[in-house]
Parts: C-alpha cells; structure tokens; sequence
C-alpha cells in the first residue's frame, strides 16, 4: 500500500488488493468498509459479490439481500458463475449464506 501512495496507479492497486479479502470474520468491519471504498471505483461483479458476502458476514442480512438482487440483475452470468462459491460459503456457515443461496437460486431461474 506504501507503492500506491506515489503511484499514478495508486487506484488500481485497491482493486487488487479487494481480490485477496478473506471471506471471514477476522477485521470484518475494516474488510468491508475497504472494499465498499473500492466498490465505489470499480463497481465489477467480484467487488459487488464479494460485499455480499462480506455484508452477510456482518450479520447485515437485508442489504446483503438487497446488494444480490442487485448483482443478479446487472451482472446475472457471472452471478451464477459465483454460485458455487456461494454454495461453499453456505455448507461452511449455512446461518449466514443458506438464505443468501435459496434467494440466488431463486431470482436466478426466474430469469
């Protein structure tokens, strides 16, 4: 991050570095609100995926909800790309993926 602060593609290297967060709860909050910085720039399927993911974890069902179906409107394939990633997260912490899955499922087959 000391490169970013000089460099002309100081911006670029926040989007890389969204790739690398953890789906977990360790510096949840600081995880998120990175990557919401960054979702503001680079509003592309991983960034807005990935705070769903992160906004579940927060405990932060309805805006996780509310940010899927968003995701599955503008970005449907590649939301259903991420399926299987979702799938996982939700067999490793059904409380706070299983219902973000159904509705994934769901919206999706509706087309």
């Amino acid at each position: 991050m000391s490169l970013r602060e000089d460099s002309l593609f100081g911006p670029y290297f926040e989007r890389i570095a969204s790739e690398a967060i953890a789906l977990d709860e360790r510096d949840l909050q600081e995880k998120l609100a990175f990557n919401t910085q960054v979702m503001r720039f680079y509003p592309m399927p991983s960034v807005a995926l990935r705070q769903v993911a992160l906004l579940a974890l927060s405990g932060r069902d309805v805006e996780a909800m509310r940010m899927l179906g968003a995701a599955i409107q503008v970005y449907p394939e590649k939301t259903e790309q991420w399926l299987p990633a979702l799938e996982e997260l939700a067999r490793e912490r059904p409380a706070r993926f299983s219902g973000l899955l159904g509705f994934a499922r769901e919206r999706l087959d509706r087309g």
